[in-house]
């Protein structure tokens, strides 16, 4: 291989390429590719003995922005939720709005998981990691009034199933939350629902990690975003600054009183004759 072209591999040479990449507008994940196939042809080169080492070993890549989560108003929801007239379709989403499910967890759902006298429900998560979730009053109505229509089901039966009875597909969920959509004039889609309703228990004060474990996130980092989205939080936050506080004593002040405290201390009580 020609030393020219090793010498064009350079970090220098990078992150020309790099500048040309951002002033064409490509997008972080296209930069991100390209680099790391360069880096990879430095290891290459290294491989097959045509580089001592990979010029490039120390190159840094491009972060991908994560973007915030989209909300809706919680309230918007529930009402929605509340205004369902089809009893399956007002528990999927009733599950949705007041417990934060992903899509494929609804979809996952069998009525054993759903223990009306402990009022909790029982979740797959990703990973196939399980979590107990307790459900709201009006989650738990919701499900009650569905099942009543299926009084002889098994536990180990689909808890949401279609009409013609097998268990429903994300489709499905897809469908009865795009329904919502156009009778509330939003755009929707599932994990929406996800988002306002972890957004909504933030605002309202719970912790951060105990909303982790009801999303069923892996570290609070991830939980950690919707602190961004929060305008509840942010305003108390702020409102801090608006409050009056008590003035601290001058450090000069503090201090004389403390050894005026020591001398006092230090000097014995009059004897009684």
């Amino acid at each position: 291989m020609s030393q020219d072209v090793l010498g064009a591999l350079s970090m220098a040479n990078v992150r020309d390429y790099q500048y040309y990449m951002a002033e064409r507008g490509w997008s972080t994940a296209t930069v991100q590719r390209r680099l790391v196939s360069l880096n990879r042809f430095g290891v290459w080169l290294v491989k097959r003995g045509h580089a001592k080492t990979n010029p490039l070993a120390e190159m840094e890549l491009p972060r991908k922005r994560r973007p915030l989560p989209r909300v809706v108003d919680w309230e918007i929801l529930a009402a929605a939720v509340r205004a369902e007239s089809k009893s399956r379709d007002a528990a999927i989403l009733g599950v949705l709005v007041y417990a934060g499910l992903r899509r494929g967890e609804v979809v996952g759902l069998s009525v054993g998981d759903f223990a009306p006298m402990a009022a909790t429900l029982h979740v797959l998560g990703k990973g196939n990691k399980d979590r107990l979730i307790s459900l709201p009053k009006p989650a738990q109505r919701m499900l009650k009034a569905y099942l009543a229509s299926r009084p002889e089901v098994r536990p180990e039966a689909p808890l949401f199933v279609t009409a013609a009875g097998p268990r429903i597909t994300h489709k499905v969920v897809t469908r009865v939350v795009h329904r919502i959509a156009e009778r509330i004039g939003r755009h929707l889609h599932p994990h929406m629902f996800r988002h306002s309703y972890a957004t909504e228990l933030l605002d309202r004060g719970a912790d951060i990690r105990d909303i982790r474990d009801l999303l069923g996130h892996e570290s609070v980092a991830t939980t950690e975003i919707y602190t961004h989205v929060s305008a509840a939080r942010q305003r108390r936050v702020v409102e801090l600054l608006e409050k009056p506080v008590a003035r601290r004593p001058k450090a000069k002040t503090l201090a004389a009183k403390e050894a005026g405290a020591i001398r006092s201390a230090s000097v014995p009580p009059p004897k009684n004759d």
